[in-house]
């Protein structure tokens, strides 16, 4: 039951699509397969599946927090943990932020790991409230909701993104498949579109020869609890095919691909067990804190979360982004990381992936509204070493497209727009006392206009500065000082900025105990101070 029968050829891959048969439209339908399989995990999706189905921002759930971003990355990510408490640095908090976001469409990562860790013990369905898989419910059960959550988030961060095998045609990830279920191991599979949106987490666990060259893998789809469904792989043809939605609310939906789309994934399920590599940690947070180090090699990862496509440029003109539905990727060392949760309207649009750029190289992104039917709304984050910028808010149209200049250490961020906008900007950086967070809120900007943020570490000031805006235009402002004692804010709202002037705010002279924090205004950007005054906390 548990060895291959015959030895297959190597070479394949594609899309998904549902078999020859009619694919079953409600949970609790099974696909009509034989029994009989040349490989053979032992799970079953009606006794070691969840009952209840994958489920998105619908659902009145807790996703990640500080505890469970803990037991990921260990107390590197910790700003403080004064009294047992793990306060999350700022470039944590965006990590999280990000992940809990890309759940809005669904947890199906999180459902495929979890149920695969209950099957081999290593997780037990005791701990969150039941004697078996099949008998935990979601409502009110927060610890199971923030267990799903944990397992998902685990898809975006090293060893486990980078074990995804998503290099492989059809008909060889098939092979890889056999075999390893036959030795006992456990796989979730990835299907997506083409660029790699739209991207779903099943768990297969047993292959059925159909004959003539096609094959059946057998997977639980957590869109339709207990149901038995499969993916059909075409050997002769190295294509692969599912019926399946990204999320349960949304109609059936075909996946497709071939030898050349690269869409049908496996990821390894006990590389998710260790502690993962903090990419976005810095030195001083590793060396302050127990847990794991940051690795080796460093990024600053970038996110689109919303409508529209990025498109990441250097500085020698190479690209990084989604190029007639394919990623592109020409930086040196860059890498993306496709992500398993549903498209935020239908299966079929596009989501861009995740996207690394090594530290150091400077790089503007596009955010590219071509191919929208009507406005969107999106956020742009890029978490690095002891950093994170972030811009949300935008209002992403038809065939628009705004320029985002990121500073590689995080210092700055310039945004141009095309449209009018008032997007929110927000700053972080682990400093070596205290970590900071800042946010800058309402600047209203004209089409044609910029906004420029940035932050300077070595004089402790934070500037703010707008170009092309027709009219005086207020702000709010936003600051946050984390050490190992105390967390404080400190917030104020109505800060009067004209075009061409430059704002500077002199946080390092606040220590929380006082209410004020003194802005400088130099009128017309010239370098020199012509306006004080001492800003009062809301």
């Amino acid at each position: 039951m548990r060895i291959w029968a015959r030895v297959f050829s190597v070479v394949a891959l594609v899309g998904v699509l549902f078999l020859p048969w009619s694919a079953p439209s409600e949970a609790g339908d099974d696909v009509a397969t034989s029994g009989t399989y040349v490989a053979d995990l032992g799970f079953r999706p009606n006794v070691n599946g969840f009952a209840f189905e994958n489920y998105g921002s619908e659902a009145a759930v807790t996703n990640l927090t500080s505890v469970e971003m803990r037991r990921i990355f260990g107390d590197v990510v910790c700003a403080s943990t004064a009294k047992g408490k793990c306060t999350l640095t700022p470039e944590a908090q965006e990590w999280m932020a990000a992940q809990n976001e890309g759940m809005g469409g669904g947890h199906c990562e999180g459902f495929a790991a979890l149920s695969l860790l209950m099957f081999t013990g290593r997780a037990k369905p005791s701990d969150f409230g039941a004697a078996s898989i099949g008998a935990l419910t979601l409502d009110g059960n927060q610890k199971l909701q923030r267990e799903i959550a944990l397992w998902y988030a685990t898809q975006a961060a090293d060893p486990t993104q980078a074990a995804e095998i998503r290099d492989k045609t059809p008909s060889e990830i098939l092979d890889l498949l056999a075999k390893g279920l036959g030795s006992g191991q456990t796989f979730d599979m990835g299907i997506y579109e083409p660029g790699y949106g739209g991207g779903h987490a099943i768990v297969p666990y047993a292959v059925e020869d159909r004959g003539s060259g096609l094959f059946w893998i057998l997977v639980y789809d957590n869109n339709y609890p207990n149901a038995v469904r499969a993916v059909e792989v075409d050997r002769g043809a190295n294509t692969w095919r599912y019926s399946g939605s990204t999320n349960p609310n949304e109609p059936e939906a075909e996946y497709k691909g071939d030898a050349t789309t690269y869409t049908l994934t496996l990821t390894p399920n006990e590389v998710r067990l260790g502690q993962h590599d903090c990419n976005f940690c810095n030195d001083a947070a590793a060396g302050r804190a127990p847990g794991l180090a940051a690795p080796a090699a460093r990024y600053n990862e970038v996110w689109n979360e919303g409508d529209g496509h990025l498109m990441i440029v250097d500085a020698q003109g190479n690209r990084l982004g989604l190029v007639a539905g394919k990623v592109v990727n020409e930086i040196p060392g860059a890498q993306f990381g496709p992500q398993k949760h549903a498209s935020p309207t239908t299966w079929s649009e596009q989501i861009d992936p995740s996207f690394r750029v090594p530290v150091g190289t400077a790089f503007t992104v596009t955010i590219d509204g071509t191919g929208l039917k009507k406005p969107g709304k999106t956020d742009i984050i890029m978490v690095g070493p002891g950093h994170d910028l972030a811009l949300t808010g935008v209002t992403v149209r038809p065939g628009a497209s705004d320029t985002l200049k990121l500073s590689p250490d995080g210092a700055s961020l310039t945004y141009q727009t095309k449209d009018d906008q008032s997007p929110t900007i927000q700053l972080g950086w682990d400093g070596k006392s205290a970590d900071y967070a800042f946010w800058v809120k309402g600047a209203a900007m004209k089409g044609g206009g910029s906004i420029t943020v940035a932050l300077d570490t070595a004089k402790m000031q934070l500037s703010v500065a707008t170009t092309g805006t027709s009219a005086p235009g207020t702000y709010a402002l936003g600051v946050e000082r984390i050490d190992d004692q105390d967390d404080l804010s400190f917030s104020h709202d109505g800060v009067a900025l004209t075009s061409g002037d430059t704002a500077f705010v002199s946080f390092g002279s606040w220590k929380g105990g006082a209410d004020t924090i003194p802005l400088g205004i130099d009128h017309g950007t010239k370098g020199s101070i012509d306006q004080t005054i001492d800003l009062t906390a809301d």
